[in-house]
Order: C-alpha cells, then sequence, then structure tokens
C-alpha cells in the first residue's frame, strides 16, 4: 500500500544543535530509529504517505481500499478454474439446497437489475466488497440491530440481492452485543453460504463470505469466533411482522419437502424459517377430484412449488362422511385433493396438466393405471 513507513517529526532547531544538517533543507520528518516504532504510535503518532504532508491515520484507508480489498465476482463466473461449479449451476434450471431453496447462479444481469432496488451503500458492500461504518448495524430495509439483540423477535436476513435465507435471530452470536457489526455463530444451511480465500500475496488475508445464489459480498469468517456479516448486505423479516415492501419471490423455496415433512424434526432456526415463509409466502389453493384421491395427491405433493396437500371429500349429500362411507354407500362424493401452492414456482396450469396426464375425466375412477378403462 502507499503507507510504507514509520516517520516522526523532527524540530529544526534540535536538528541544527546536533550538527545534522548545516547548509541542508530541514526536512518536516525523517525515518523512525530501530525500537521507537512502539513509543511513537503509543504517543499519536502514525504512517505518513510520501505525497502528503501530514500524517492522516495509523493506516492509510484509502489506498488499502484501493489496491487490497476484495472484489467479489458475482454474477456468473467466466475464468477458467474459478468457482467452476457456479459456472455448471447457471445451465440448471435448478439447484436445491437441502431445505430446497433454488441456488441456482443468477446472471449479471439480475444482479444489476435488482441492485438498482438497494441503498447506496448496500450496493457498495455486495457488489463491491465494502465494508459497513462499525457499530451502525441497519440492514437495507431499515431495520436497526445496533441495541441489543437479547430481546429481538424472532426472524430471518437473507441477501438483500437475490433474496437468498442466510441467518436467523437463532444464529445470532453472542459477540454481536459487543462488535461493531452482525455476528453469527452459524448459517441457516451450509450450502447457502461460500468461502472465498484471498490469494497467497494478498494484503487482505481474511476469510470471504458470499452468498451462494448471487456470489455477492456479505462479510468473513472467523473460524470459532464465527461469520462478522454486513447488515446492509441483508434484509430483515421478522416471525410477527410484514416486510412485503421488501419481500422477493425469489425467497420462496421451491421444494416444500423438508420444511413440511411430519418425519422430519426441524431445529429452531428452521421453525423459523418455515414461520416467516407461511407469514410471507401468497400461496392459493386449488382442489382436484380424480375418483381416488392417494395416487393424485402422491404425483401432486411431489411438483416444485407445491407447499402442502389434504385429501378429502366433495359435494354429495351425506354429513362429514368417512372413507368407508363414501367406498361402501351412494353419498355422491367425489374423491378430491386439496392443493396448497405458490403461484411465483408454480403455475396453475403445471397443476392441470399434471392431474390430466393422471386422469382421463370422461371415465369414472379413470386415474394412473386404470386411465384406460
Amino acid at each position: 500500500v502507499k503507507a510504507t513507513a514509520m516517520l516522526k517529526l523532527v524540530e529544526e532547531e534540535h536538528m541544527y544543535e546536533n550538527g545534522l544538517l548545516d547548509g541542508m533543507e530541514v526536512p518536516r520528518y525523517i525515518p523512525v530509529q530501530s525500537g521507537e516504532e512502539n513509543v511513537l504510535v503509543a504517543n499519536g503518532w502514525s504512517f505518513l504517505d510520501p505525497d502528503e504532508s501530514e500524517p492522516i491515520s495509523s493506516f492509510d484507508i484509502d489506498a488499502a481500499n484501493a489496491e487490497g480489498q476484495y472484489k467479489p465476482k458475482w454474477g456468473v463466473v467466466e475464468e477458467e478454474g474459478v468457482n467452476a461449479n457456479w459456472e455448471e449451476r447457471i445451465h440448471q434450471e435448478l439447484q436445491l439446497s437441502d431445505l430446497g431453496f433454488n441456488l441456482r447462479r443468477m446472471e449479471s444481469n439480475e444482479i444489476i437489475l435488482e441492485a438498482e432496488g438497494i441503498s447506496s451503500l448496500s450496493r457498495s458492500v455486495l457488489l463491491e466488497g465494502g465494508t459497513d461504518e462499525p457499530n451502525i448495524k441497519i440492514t437495507n430495509n431499515e431495520i436497526d440491530f445496533s441495541g441489543s439483540v437479547s430481546d429481538l423477535d424472532p426472524g430471518i436476513f437473507v441477501c438483500a440481492i437475490g433474496g437468498n435465507p442466510l441467518f436467523t435471530t437463532n444464529d445470532l452470536s453472542p459477540l454481536t452485543g459487543s462488535s461493531g457489526w452482525l455476528s453469527f455463530a452459524r448459517p441457516i444451511s451450509e450450502k447457502h453460504i461460500e468461502f472465498v480465500y484471498a490469494e497467497k500475496d494478498a494484503f487482505d488475508q481474511r476469510l470471504e463470505v458470499v452468498d451462494s445464489k448471487t456470489g455477492c459480498h456479505l462479510g468473513h469468517y472467523f473460524g470459532a469466533d464465527g461469520y462478522c456479516i454486513n447488515a446492509s448486505a441483508l434484509n430483515f423479516f421478522p416471525l410477527n411482522g410484514n416486510e412485503e415492501s421488501h419481500w422477493k419471490t425469489a425467497t420462496n423455496p421451491v421444494s416444500w419437502n423438508t420444511l413440511r415433512n411430519p418425519m422430519v424434526e426441524l431445529s429452531v432456526s428452521e421453525r423459523i424459517v418455515k414461520g416467516v415463509l407461511d407469514q410471507n409466502v401468497q400461496s392459493q389453493k386449488v382442489l382436484f377430484g380424480a375418483g381416488c384421491f392417494w395416487h393424485v395427491e402422491y404425483a401432486l405433493r411431489r411438483l416444485p412449488g407445491v407447499i402442502d396437500t389434504r385429501v378429502g371429500y366433495a359435494g354429495g349429500t351425506y354429513p362429514n362422511p368417512s372413507y368407508e362411507d363414501v367406498c361402501n354407500k351412494d353419498t355422491s362424493h367425489a374423491e378430491v385433493v386439496e392443493v396448497t401452492f405458490d403461484p411465483s414456482v408454480c403455475e396453475p396450469r403445471r397443476l392441470m396438466d399434471c392431474f390430466l396426464a393422471m386422469h382421463d375425466p370422461t371415465m369414472v375412477r379413470a386415474h394412473g393405471k386404470r386411465a384406460q378403462g
């Protein structure tokens, strides 16, 4: 960087008394002698840029930012051998995480378009590798975490570009209260973040943390001390609130199999994620009658964007019929499947196409292997 040496001010009279500068122009600063550096730092002296007349700080921040700052490689990475797995992911329609979120790599033009809708500070952090000012823990959607975090409402933190869920309030580290930045012990899923290791000769050897979906810069990882994350890179959505103006349908999961599976015991963080999704995802419902609901339900619930399914009966004249009533009596009920789905992921037409591929409405109980008669 530009600041390369420690210098100290030498008074003109002192220099003449010691015979240092007879007939020479008196310099304002001279190099530090061996062993003097700690004393000078303790007394407020600092680095001096060769091209500046006064010492300005203990480190030339502007020069460091310009020459040593990590530059995130967001969007599609074209360099050979650099994050090659991301280049493959961009060509796949779906790349699901263990929680069912689509981590398909966003293209550069998609990222730039979304960046137009966030703050300039957030753009600087996410796209240029910038850093929030210390102790200013305000998210892109203007939620302030500068105070105590012990009594926070549960919620999730998502990337301000792309909407990828990253952390929950349950993942906040005890260090957050004393740190100048948001600190997390763990992410929602290790698949949702990526580490970028510094070049061997880079000035900054910190381990960078980027969003898996975009490659945008989030902060740094410090091992046992956890994740130090810039608040401006995130949007926060509380469990008991609504931030519709900043919610992106890209945050909605593609598969709900993990979050809705009654056989899977969700962690505290996963339950928070599910609760916030229930609060914000604008779902719709539709009933499909196909003569026998088990095969139909099994097929429909596997479609991307299907949140939940229930089986039951519609129409008919018999009140509150059981399965045996419908099978053994003339109740005039139809066996139906209620499908709750996310239209931003699964269009109604896709549901209908799948249903008609299993069912011939011109024949009684014509579905599955019996669809031909």
